[in-house]
């Protein structure tokens, strides 16, 4: 038997289950990516509740900014306030509240975005307690602290230049994460998202704003407030608050301790997590041995035909290498499209990859192991075969 005809036989013999071959893929790839899925969910859980943690033990308080009617508005201006004196803005009590508050060991904390600030494509600047919330270990003895993204590493000097004054520029660790109430940035997505970034670290506002100067801002969508969180403030400093954000933006802020119903909310998100997760891996589990046995089941088909080609002269060797060749032809487009799922996922957790990895090795050492099975009952039947010959 040439190699040639041992390639014909093998395509004849997938033809036959083409049909099985496609379906069992289908199926195997929507489980697995089911269950890698939910894998990479829970670990991305586990990292936003250890960055939830930060904030909780800190007493943390999130604010959310909605619209005042205008007549509740005016009550809180005072009587006989006219639209136009609530058209005008006065920020002045909220920049003073961002100096006192956003200082070291203060009582708020934001990070603000800033677009091409110091010839960067971003800068992320963490103010008043958000500069100790990240993992990055600043020097607390300087008044500010900045890094790069690791894409810069090599590319950039070793300090930054600032109205004459020199700081070190260091380049942020491969653990480094953006922690905010509720949702973590983990270093999978600051690496893809951050690229040509300047991390600074810079407990007050007011210096801050020295250095950079678009931090002097309100704006909701691009000022501290919009990111702003208060960490065990008193009802004097609340209301003080939200007079002062009233005041310079026409809006109202809701203060809400960050531990308000997120026990139930965990409690069911866990429970729906965990039924998804058993039920992925059992669907995939059943999958996995539906699929060995389906092709036991076609090997051992095969099994006749292929002691008549033994009596005819083919060596048992070869025949094996058929059957192997079979079995892991009829497990490549199953495992192929499990493992583009796997794929599509690799970007957010690294170790993905070592799974894939030993996910293609453990089938292609599955479909041998079926194969030499099925061939042990090819050689029991080809020598009952020729002693049955022999007898006659």
């Amino acid at each position: 038997m040439t190699l040639a005809t041992l390639v014909r036989q093998v395509a004849r013999d997938v033809r036959r289950d083409l049909g099985w071959i496609v379906l069992y893929g289908v199926l195997m790839s929507c489980a697995a990516y089911a269950l890698v899925l939910m894998a990479v969910n829970r670990a991305l859980v586990a990292d936003k509740g250890a960055a939830t943690e930060l904030f909780l033990e800190r007493g943390a308080q999130t604010v959310t900014l909605s619209g005042v009617p205008a007549r509740a508005a005016g009550g809180m201006l005072g009587e006989g306030a006219a639209s136009e004196e609530v058209a005008s803005r006065d920020t002045a009590d909220l920049l003073a509240f961002f100096d006192e508050a956003l200082v070291e060991d203060g009582m708020a904390g934001s990070v603000v975005y800033v677009p091409g600030a110091l010839g960067y494509d971003v800068a992320l600047v963490f103010l008043g307690a958000y500069a100790d919330l990240p993992a990055y270990e600043r020097d607390r003895s300087a008044p500010v602290s900045f890094a790069v993204s690791r894409d810069l590493a090599g590319e950039v000097p070793g300090d930054l230049e600032l109205d004459g004054a020199r700081y070190p520029l260091d380049v942020v660790s491969p653990d480094f994460g953006i922690p905010y109430p509720g949702y973590y940035e983990g270093p999978e997505l600051v690496e893809a998202n951050y690229r040509n970034a300047l991390f600074v670290f810079c407990p007050s506002y007011r210096l801050a704003c020295e250095l950079i100067g678009e931090l002097r801002s309100t704006d909701t969508l691009s000022g501290p407030l919009q990111r702003i969180v208060l960490f065990d403030p008193s009802p004097e400093d609340v209301a003080r608050f939200r007079g002062a954000v009233l005041d310079a933006t026409g809006l109202y802020a809701r203060v809400i301790p960050l531990d308000e119903g997120m026990v139930s909310e965990s409690f069911s998100s866990a429970r729906t997590q965990l039924a998804v997760t058993s039920f992925s891996a059992l669907a995939a589990a059943a999958l996995a041995a539906a699929l060995v046995a389906s092709l036991f089941s076609a090997l051992v088909r095969r099994v006749g035909e292929l002691s008549v080609h033994h009596v005819f002269g083919a060596p048992l060797g070869l025949l094996y290498a058929r059957m192997a060749a079979f079995a892991l032809i009829y497990q490549a487009l199953p495992t192929c499209l499990t493992l583009a799922a796997m794929a599509g996922l690799a970007s957010v957790r690294a170790e993905l990859v070592l799974a894939m990895a030993v996910t293609a090795f453990a089938v292609a050492a599955e479909a041998l192991l079926v194969a030499l099975l099925a061939w042990r009952r090819l050689r029991t039947a080809a020598r009952r075969g020729l002693r049955t010959t022999r007898g006659a």
